[in-house]
């Protein structure tokens, strides 16, 4: 090699030294710019941007930018310039992964692209890798709008540079970190104190604000001291004495102490100190925090006092109750607890577990008793505070409880149990009572203070006629009840003598009687049940009106069984009367004035026997009716009263033109006349008047209002109208309401009580009406309507009939002479034979000695010895065939089941009507 060559190389080999001490120049003073510039900034913030700074000018690039790369996305998190506005972006290639160099993005349009704001246009590119604190990639990046701006030497330098951006960054984090502290501790309610632990006095070297304001000291008087100044315990306190020997272990502790403030106000501080070690493990420092605990003290000494005054109340409770703190430790139980689950050994005392407990009580139970399902033997606390509404127990013992548990804001647990046994007797007794009341045939209701319904049970809204029971709430019950004319309650039947049980009668149609039983409970209401006894009402409706019939019947009887005895005797006097006047008017001597009189015994004495018969069976169907003139009957009366009257009094009769035909029996429209005509003379008393009788026909009144007395009037039908007045004494209202009643009279022992209801009778039978006007002091006036009938009067097919007896041969058997002796006469004026005896035994004999000898046998009933029954029976018994024809006053009365139409051929009353006997003879044995 020449020289020449061999200069060549050294200067070249020179030359690149030179370039290389000058790139390495540069970089040595690059690197000392930026150790300057990073050593005296003030703060981690500062330097990252002098490190940028340095960055920029070394590189001389336009933006300087530290990123953030995650999940592609390159995020700036410090610039230069610092007002630069650069967004996010996404290149193609990550710039955290290496390092990179791009001399001309212009030729790559995916980069060219992504780069926005003052990035946007950038050409030339260098970034170098950089890992942050928390371990997420990051990057240096210099960009420039100009290409080819950046050299390999450039790169060079920013790989050496970016050597210093984590460690800035670490330094970033951790000022971060540590002011971010600071501001906890400066700004905590809870009081800081450091204290230099290398020192043996441990003074203090940092208090915060909370630890100034709690104590009132400020930071100036106490940092250098130790802080046993603020103690008010003695030194030879428990707490202080645990305090002392943990500063001087150098270990941690929480402990509460009565301190003093600058004060002098005592309270209680809440401390917790732990120590601060360095590399070696040497406590550097210990840290102390402060909290005001007086009101927590405070609130714990006044639970304890309310803990101590509940477990006093809880003691005298039948309510078991126990407090779980925590999970499984016994905080409180009471000595119900303790009765009810007694724990052999524990007792359920406070610290004791709760599963130690429990499992002590199930094994206390009996094997034969004790139960085996695991949620009695292990109950789950949890699922007990699960139970909103708690959980019913069945005990070995037979007891049933109820559990409740709940869990305070402490997170405790509360237990409760109560004893339900009682309670649950009850409540099945009271559900069979609700059973029975729903179920009962009794209405049953419950009413507020005014009366009205709140409950109702069924068999209510059936009596009251609703179509359930809520159709019945909200109304008043004594509602449904309708009352009298004077505002008081229908139909108090009965009721206790208080008035809590009355009889109402139903405001519906018909009579509904209910029985109701209000009365008042205290707190319930008024409690009613209501019954229905209309039935029951009914029953004793009608068995008070069977015992006043019954009572009536028995006066009846009385007084008929003393008219049959008179009857009797009466009627054969009267049989002796009407047949003499009907003998004296056959002779043939008698003169006109002998026959009439005669006539008129006769007609009287068939008065009277039908006056006895009606007086013996009075309200009984008699005889068949006819149609007759009443005209013809209203002139026999006044002809048969004439001689009857008080001679002070006058009688005067006004009658029609016309005949007045109306149905029925004469001899019952003559007694009605008769006793009318007697009564309005009585009205007098002796002092003489008028009697004034009209007869007429006409309608019925269209309004006869209270004077209609007896029966009904029919507006479309016509009646014989019979007014009967006198201006006597008349009647008060009482009597007027009593007249018409049996045996009711004013007239005192001179009256029967009879005559008007016999009329009474008679009209109502005949389908008439009587009205009654009277005025006491001014007179009566009786008013009869007799229905009138249709057709023409009957004729008496007797009279004028001559009655031929020739042939016939009659015993005739009485064991009163004069009976026998007037019929004997009649007979034998008609042409028969006959023979009378009065024993009756001898009758007998002779009909059975020689029965075909005689055409009939004539015998009175009613016989002292032998009846006339008696008499049917021996002949008929013995075979005698002779025809039978009996006479008894009692003819209407005559139950003897002897005396029937196959034993006899007929029965005739007394008085005997002889031309009747003489007729039915003659058309049956001629």
């Amino acid at each position: 090699m020449s020289a020449d060559e061999r200069l060549r190389e050294i200067l070249i080999e020179v030359q690149s030294l030179r370039a290389r001490e000058a790139q390495s120049l540069k970089e040595t003073t690059a690197l000392l710019d930026m150790l300057e510039a990073v050593a005296t900034a003030v703060d981690p913030q500062a330097a990252i941007r002098a490190f940028l700074g340095e960055v920029a000018r070394s590189l001389h690039a336009d933006v300087v930018a530290v990123l953030r790369i995650e999940d592609g996305e390159h995020r700036p998190v410090a610039l230069w310039p610092e007002e630069a506005q650069v967004d996010a972006f996404t290149p193609p290639a990550a710039l955290g992964s290496k390092f990179r160099t791009y001399f001309d993005l212009g030729a790559v349009p995916e980069w060219e692209s992504c780069f926005t704001g003052r990035l946007s246009g950038t050409k030339s590119l260098l970034s170098a890798p950089v890992a942050h604190p928390d371990g997420v990639a990051g990057a240096v990046a210099c960009f420039h709008p100009d290409p080819n701006h950046f050299s390999k030497e450039d790169a060079q330098l920013l790989r050496r540079l970016s050597r210093f951006a984590g460690q800035i960054l670490s330094a970033l984090q951790l000022s971060a970190q540590n002011a971010l502290l600071a501001a906890v501790i400066d700004g905590s309610s809870s009081g800081f104190a450091i204290a230099d632990a290398a020192v043996d006095d441990m003074p203090l070297v940092f208090v915060n604000k909370a630890f100034e304001s709690m104590t009132g000291y400020a930071a100036s008087e106490v940092l250098g001291q130790n802080c046993r100044f603020l103690s008010a315990d003695s030194p030879d306190s428990p707490e202080r004495t645990r305090l002392r020997q943990a500063v001087m272990d150098r270990a941690q502790g929480s402990f509460l102490l009565r301190n003093r403030k600058k004060s002098g106000d005592e309270f209680w501080n809440d401390l917790t100190l732990f120590p601060v070690r360095d590399g070696s493990g040497t406590a550097t420092h210990m840290v102390a925090t402060q909290a005001d605990a007086s009101d927590r003290v405070a609130l714990e000494e006044e639970r304890r006092d309310a803990q101590a005054r509940l477990a006093a109340t809880l003691a005298h409770t039948n309510d078991a109750f126990l407090l779980v703190i925590g999970e499984d430790t016994v905080g409180f139980g009471n000595p119900a607890l303790r009765r009810l689950f007694p724990a052999p050994g524990l007792d359920w005392a406070d610290g004791t577990s709760f599963a130690a407990n429990w499992r002590a009580y199930v094994e206390s139970i009996p094997i034969a008793q004790r139960p085996t399902d695991a949620a009695f033997t292990t109950p789950d606390l949890d699922a007990f505070t699960a139970q909103t509404e708690g959980q019913r127990l069945r005990l070995p013992d037979g007891k049933q409880v109820l559990v409740r548990a709940d869990r305070t804001e402490d997170g405790d647990i509360v237990i409760s149990a109560t004893d339900i046994t009682s309670l649950r007797n009850t409540e099945r007794l009271l559900r069979q009572r609700a059973v029975a009341v729903e179920n009962a045939s009794d209405g049953i209701a419950i009413a507020d203070a005014k009366g009205r319904i709140i409950y109702a049970n069924p068999s209510l809204a059936k009596l009251l006629g609703a179509r359930d029971e809520l159709g019945l709430v909200g109304r008043k019950w004594r509602a449904f009840y309708r009352d009298d004319p004077d505002g008081t309650p229908a139909a108090a039947f009965m009721g206790d003598d208080d008035g809590t049980l009355q009889t109402l009668k139903i405001a519906t149609e018909g009579n509904r009687y209910h029985e109701t039983s209000p009365t008042y409970v205290d707190k319930v209401g008024e409690v009613v049940v209501i019954r229905n006894v209309t039935a029951r009402i009914n029953m004793l409706e009608r068995q008070t009106e069977l015992n006043a019939q019954l009572e009536r019947s028995r006066r009846r009887e009385a007084i008929s069984q003393l008219a049959a005895g008179l009857a009797h005797d009466f009627n054969n006097l009267l049989s002796a009367i009407n047949g003499s006047a009907l003998l004296i008017g056959l002779e043939d001597d008698a003169t006109k004035s002998v026959r009439d009189h005669a006539s008129r015994i006769g007609r009287a004495g068939n008065q009277a026997a039908r006056l006895v018969n009606r007086l013996l069976d009075l309200g009984t169907v008699g005889e068949n009716d006819s149609v007759f003139d009443l005209r013809s009957v209203l002139t026999e009366a006044r002809d048969l009263v004439s001689t009857s009257l008080d001679p002070a009094v006058t009688l005067s009769v006004t009658l029609p033109d016309a005949p007045v035909l109306i149905g029925g029996q004469t001899g019952d429209a003559s007694q009605v006349l008769v006793n009318l005509i007697l009564n309005a003379s009585d009205a007098y008393d002796g002092a003489g008047g008028e009697v004034g009788v009209t007869l007429d026909t006409g309608p019925a009144p269209s309004e006869p209002g209270t004077d209609l007395r007896v029966g009904a009037l029919q507006p479309t039908r016509a009646y014989a109208r019979i007014a009967v007045r006198d201006a006597g004494m008349g009647m008060t209202a009482a009597t007027k309401d009593k007249v018409f009643e049996p045996y009711f009279s004013t007239k005192g022992s001179a009256g029967t009580g009879v005559g008007l209801p016999m009329v009474a009778t008679i009209v109502e039978r005949a389908g008439g009406a009587i009205l009654l006007a009277s005025t006491e002091g001014e007179g009566t006036t009786f008013t009869i309507y007799w229905p009138l009938a249709d057709g023409r009067a009957d004729a008496d097919a007797a009279d004028g009939e001559e009655i031929d007896l020739s042939g016939l041969t009659l015993l005739l058997l009485d064991d009163e002479e004069q009976v026998t002796d007037v019929l004997l006469a009649y007979l034998e004026e008609h042409g028969a034979e006959a023979v009378s005896i009065n024993d009756p035994t001898l009758a007998v004999e002779t009909l059975l000695e020689d029965g075909d000898a005689w055409s009939a046998l004539i015998t009175d009933y009613d016989m002292p010895v032998m009846t006339g029954g008696d008499v049917v029976h021996k002949l008929r018994e013995a075979g005698c065939a002779v025809p039978v024809y009996v006479v008894t006053a009692l003819a209407r009365r005559l139950k003897d089941p002897r005396i029937n139409p196959r034993t006899v051929n007929g029965i005739f009353a007394k008085p005997l009507d002889l031309r009747q006997l003489a007729h039915t003879l003659a058309e049956e044995l001629s």
